[in-house]
């Protein structure tokens, strides 16, 4: 596939700079927790201010940093862009991977490391578009902010959320781009790549049950809190959650090049499983991506219980890891899981919530839209956008919940098997190509410099 990297073929020496930046970053070890993003900050502020940025660095907690610049434009009544990232990333297990997940190894046009696809490479290219617009000369139209934040894998409590509702004034902006979309799918009337602009909510919960203690010799004699939980434990992990279909998903599908007839297929509650069923036989990874995004999840990720070996528990616990469909409410999680458990053993459970966002989206109907749809056609002669909702959850949110327009955009082609390329972020050998960090940069020099 041959792609438009301007910026690159005039500036050859552009390529090793943004590369070492992203080499940089993942060598500062923001594993989450705890977090240490500051040093991250501190890091991307001493390579701002040697091109003439002045930064603010934002401190939510100790060692966990937030760094802010901002380029004016022409008009300053023109509505402001946002460029936003974050710095920390999710743990890795050394021992799983084949180099060490901080050590930013170039291999074969690859650089390895945690946080290079999720998302220090995302950093590392938005970084350095501001970099090359300054070095050129260009006073974009509107103005162009920047925001790298902590906290994005805990829920983002330390960043954009304390951003948002502490500095909302200094950062605020009308039109957003960040993480979540970007992959050109390879698969034949699929092959767009992914815009997001819905996510689902993330409804993070503890749930508990009591028993009665009494001694292992003798279990009948108590009422084992551990047993009880199991039941529940199987009950969700068995039932079949039903579909609901949304605006954003059917947005998505409107955008697909499928006939009519198969849209409507794939936006009927009664027909959509059993088609994606069909294709994923052909294309397995499709079933990963679609299944979630017609579905609430309710998923038992944790469990706990028991003191002792001889003594029957008399409570556990258990979190699960809830993913509401944008419109969906704390309700309607309560009356699922009343659903799936009935009515005794539902008012058994204690429910606790550890965080409950709701999925918030935003319409395609905008100059944002059909600009990132104009830059992408002018790189990849080939290149479009497909509205696209995530199951996960991104910090896209808090500022929709502001009234930004807040997309997720990476451009990245499939520069090796698609469904490994699915598992590297927050999995084992995380990596991303030198040419989607390429790709990625001109992509956001081109939206700062001609939005």
């Amino acid at each position: 596939m041959e792609l438009n990297l301007d910026l690159f073929e005039q500036h050859k020496e552009y390529e090793d700079e943004v590369v070492s930046i992203l080499q940089d970053l993942i060598r500062i070890d923001t594993s989450n927790p705890p977090g240490n993003e500051l040093k991250a900050a501190k890091y991307l502020e001493k390579l701002l201010s040697k091109e003439g940025f002045k930064c603010e660095i934002f401190e939510s907690d100790e060692n966990r940093g937030n760094i802010y610049t901002e380029i004016k434009g022409e008009d300053e009544n023109l509505p402001i862009l946002l460029l936003l990232n974050h710095l920390d990333v999710v743990p890795a297990n050394k021992e799983k991977w084949e180099v060490d997940p901080f050590s930013g190894d170039l291999i074969d046009d690859f650089i390895w490391g945690r946080g290079a696809l999720d998302m220090k490479g995302t950093v590392a290219a938005q970084v350095f578009a501001v970099i090359a617009l300054k070095r050129a000369n260009i006073k974009p139209k509107r103005t162009i902010k920047y925001l790298s934040v902590a906290d994005e894998e805990a829920a983002g409590n330390y960043g954009a959320k304390f951003m948002t509702e502490n500095h909302w004034e200094k950062i605020k902006a009308t039109y957003v781009i960040c993480e979540g979309g970007g992959f050109k799918i390879p698969v034949r009337r699929f092959d767009k790549y992914t815009l997001q602009v819905a996510e689902k909510g993330p409804f993070w919960s503890k749930i508990k049950v009591k028993g009665e203690a009494a001694h292992g010799s003798t279990p009948r004699s108590g009422v084992n809190a551990l047993t009880k939980m199991s039941k529940i434990i199987t009950k969700i992990d068995n039932h079949n959650i039903p579909v609901k279909i949304t605006k954003p998903y059917k947005t998505m599908i409107n955008n697909l090049d499928i006939n009519f007839f198969f849209k409507f297929l794939m936006k009927n509650s009664f027909t959509v499983m059993p088609i994606i069923n069909a294709i994923s036989k052909m294309f397995p990874i499709l079933k990963t991506f679609i299944e979630p995004l017609v579905k609430m999840n309710i998923t038992p990720t944790m469990c706990k219980s028991g003191t002792k070996v001889n003594v029957i528990p008399d409570e556990a616990e258990a979190q699960l890891d809830c993913r509401l469909l944008p419109g969906m409410t704390k309700d309607d999680l309560m009356n699922q899981l009343k659903h799936i458990l009935g009515e005794k053993l539902f008012s058994e459970l204690e429910i606790i919530p550890i965080q409950w966002d709701e999925g918030s989206f935003n319409e395609i109907d905008n100059d944002f839209y059909e600009k990132i749809s104009e830059i992408i056609g002018e790189i990849d002669k080939d290149g479009e956008v497909l509205p696209f909702m995530v199951p996960g959850t991104t910090d896209n949110r808090y500022f929709r919940w502001k009234g930004s327009v807040a997309y997720g955009f990476h451009p990245m082609i499939a520069d090796m098997d698609f469904e490994e390329m699915s598992k590297l972020a927050h999995g084992k050998n995380e990596r991303i190509s030198v040419n989607n960090l390429k790709l990625g940069t001109e992509f956001y020099y081109r939206l700062i410099k001609d939005f």
